[in-house]
């Protein structure tokens, strides 16, 4: 909670002054576990929820002044964190990757490029959003065929 969820919230309180001036946007990173997740995850998920919370609040209150406050949930991010938890498994990784409907998982790069077409939206409309980057994992439902 303290690293996904009050952080940043402190952050963006110690920032205001300079995100009234720049007409700031703020870019929460959420995840698909704030919504969709799985067994071991119940901390990592509820921290990702409050943090979709926290966006929407300062939303509310930060949008009157310019600020656009939205967040970003990605499934699956080929991230050292993500590579590290399959180096045993690496058939693991394979079988992830197939889970996607885009057959693969997402690279950070991508995640970075989406961020930043976020940010180039003016007039501050795009607030208030979690906006899903899956590779279409949370259109499918795992269930026996």
């Amino acid at each position: 909670m303290a690293v996904n969820t009050v952080a940043p919230f402190f952050l963006v309180q110690g920032l205001i002054k300079e995100l009234i001036e720049a007409r700031g946007h703020v870019i929460n990173i959420s995840s698909i576990h704030a919504k969709l997740t799985k067994t071991k995850f119940t901390c990592y998920g509820a921290s990702k929820a409050a943090l979709e919370a926290v966006t929407r609040s300062l939303a509310l209150e930060l949008s009157p002044l310019g600020i656009s406050v939205n967040a970003v949930a990605p499934a699956a991010i080929s991230t050292k964190m993500l590579k590290a938890s399959f180096k045993d498994k690496p058939e693991k990784l394979r079988e992830l990757e197939s889970y996607h409907p885009s057959r693969g998982i997402g690279a950070p790069a991508q995640v970075a490029l989406f961020v930043k077409t976020i940010t180039d939206q003016q007039g501050g409309f795009l607030t208030g959003t979690v906006l899903e980057f899956n590779g279409g994992i949370a259109c499918r439902l795992h269930d026996p065929d």
